[in-house]
């Protein structure tokens, strides 16, 4: 019998700006970081936007 093999690959893009993508392991550190801070800043105002109109979900944490 043949043995599996479980291991998964994924990749990561991100928008290059230009209406493209690029690997997420192509950006340089400084790329990372900024885009790390954009996906932060918009996480922050989803929630904060989700939470104003279900409070009662804020509340149960």
């Amino acid at each position: 019998m043949a043995k599996k093999n479980n291991e998964l690959t994924v990749r990561g893009f991100v928008p290059d700006g230009n209406g493209g993508l690029r690997s997420y392991e192509e950006l340089s550190e400084e790329e990372k970081d900024a885009f790390g801070k954009k996906i932060v800043e918009r996480m922050g105002r989803v929630l904060n936007d989700y939470f104003s109109i279900h409070p009662e979900a804020y509340a149960k944490y």
